[in-house]
């Protein structure tokens, strides 16, 4: 690898980017499926004469399977008029292809996305690996397993930090620990780096001052900077962030899960985000971007409207059907982010 590579911190939310049912939450794989399409379905925010494709074909409720539909919108820009399905019709998303909704008519791409987690016939999953719930699906996407296989082989430095605001961070952690035991059938070697200790397991909170602070087993990180170089340390980490701060602060950016910026190292560590629920909005979005000119700044988190201006680069929303259908997703994100931060580094 080039000498000028900086190391990689990717951060990975957890529901609905690289998990496909939510337990705790109550939402089914079918539910989760359906609602991943729905993000991604635009309608035309205008609907006097009812509801409407962002191509001007009828949404109305009861569209049959094979009604015509523009195909998903996988771009971070909202198409002009339009907005996602789910955030129109929030309500409709976990039955949003079923018999007699709007989405029916998006009912093939739902059977693409339900073969594609399909456990392979004839190997043998470790119960981790594997949705309980269904028992022939993947617990985790294909495609995240993909990437770390793929930038381990490549040889590029880099750190996995799993993000969720759930309760799944024990599930995820048995999980990534088989693969990297060599027990996941379909990377049946071990990657030792990527086992998850419960000294890099930590429950994330904001203090009084805006500051991120972690806490765990390996104890309490007070002080912000410790905080970020120790999650850049280690090869992989989980942390578990702080939704009542996001949801007490509007669900505003800036109070979202917290991802680093030190403008001086942009080239020595570049921190990368992949969250499906990052959205083309200054006022409500997941990931609060806290920035710093060098090492010995404090950290100051970053205008709505600034985070925007970071998708493509730092931040990747996840149309999570692509990720589903396409296992270098993943890894061509990255590529894109280098390409436009550290033009001349290669992972």
């Amino acid at each position: 690898m080039p000498a000028t590579a900086p190391r990689l911190v990717l951060h990975f939310d957890v529901n609905e980017t690289i998990l496909l049912c939510d337990p705790a939450g109550g939402d089914t794989q079918e539910m989760c499926l359906n609602k991943i399409i729905a993000k991604n379905a635009y309608v035309q925010r205008e609907d006097a004469g009812g509801r409407r494709w962002r191509d001007g074909s009828c949404a109305a409720p009861g569209n049959p399977a094979g009604a015509p539909k523009p195909p998903l919108h996988f771009g971070f820009e909202w198409p002009e008029g339009c907005a996602p399905f789910y955030e129109a019709y929030r309500k409709e998303g976990v039955k949003f292809t079923e018999e007699g909704a709007s989405g029916r008519c998006y009912r093939d791409v739902y059977e693409a996305l339900e073969a594609a987690v399909r456990l392979t016939p004839g190997k043998e999953y470790p119960p981790a690996l594997t949705n309980r719930a269904t028992g022939s699906h993947h617990y985790l996407l294909p495609a995240f397993f993909h990437t770390v296989a793929a930038l381990t082989e490549r040889g590029a430095d880099f750190a996995v930090v799993i993000r969720t605001f759930g309760t799944d961070c024990p599930e995820v952690v048995e999980a990534i620990n088989e693969f990297a035991a060599g027990r996941h059938p379909d990377h049946p070697q071990p990657y030792p780096h990527m086992h998850v200790t419960p000294e890099n397991t930590w429950t994330g909170r904001y203090g009084d001052g805006g500051a991120f602070t972690l806490s765990g087993a390996g104890g309490v990180i007070a002080d912000e900077a410790v905080a970020v170089a120790k999650l850049e340390a280690a090869s992989v980490s989980v942390c578990q962030d702080h939704y009542q701060h996001w949801a007490d602060n509007g669900y505003r950016p800036g109070a979202g899960k917290p991802m680093w910026i030190t403008e001086s190292h942009v080239e020595d560590v570049l921190h990368i985000f992949f969250d499906d629920n990052i959205k083309n909005l200054a006022d409500d979005s997941i990931v609060a971007v806290r920035r710093r000119a060098g090492p010995d700044a404090p950290f100051e988190a970053v205008c709505g409207v600034g985070t925007l201006e970071l998708q493509g680069k730092h931040l990747h929303r996840v149309p999570t059907p692509a990720a589903v259908l396409d296992k270098d997703w993943f890894l061509q994100r990255i590529d894109d982010s280098l390409r436009a931060l550290a033009p001349n580094a290669t992972a």
